[in-house]
């Protein structure tokens, strides 16, 4: 890993191994979410050859996100969309001095939460991405 590595260079791959273990599915060396909660995946930086795993982990036709660079696929896979995304750190927070009432949101709240997360991040969160204690990372 170069010197400058940090989480935020590979989330999913951190969520999955740290957080989100419960929701890992796949390899030592490459996990993905449970396909019906969210399509991110991610593989550990220091390991080799790492693509080879792939039929491992997915299915014919299984859609997913990967972070990161990433070497040329195999053959067998396609590349559909590159998004460029910026990943921003609070380095000092501030006082927002809230006035509202927060209110936490569960179970009954999910079709709005999904609705809502739709209209910014379309496609990456799927209807179950709130269930069993999972918390969107968007």
């Amino acid at each position: 890993m170069p010197d400058n590595y940090k989480k935020l260079d590979n989330p999913a791959w951190h969520a999955l191994t740290e957080t989100h273990t419960a929701f890992a599915l796949g390899t030592d060396e490459f996990k993905r979410y449970d396909p019906e909660i969210v399509l991110f995946s991610g593989y550990d930086p220091a390991a080799k050859n790492i693509f080879q795993q792939l039929d491992q982990v997915f299915n014919l036709n299984d859609a997913f996100f990967i972070f990161d660079q990433f070497p040329a696929l195999p053959g067998n896979y396609r590349v559909e969309t590159i998004v460029q995304c910026l990943q921003m750190v609070c380095e000092k927070p501030e006082d927002a001095g809230i006035t509202e009432n927060i209110i936490p949101l569960d179970k009954t709240n999910s079709e709005e939460m999904y609705a809502l997360v739709s209209q910014v991040f379309p496609g990456y969160y799927l209807p179950n991405s709130n269930v069993n204690g999972f918390v969107w990372m968007g």
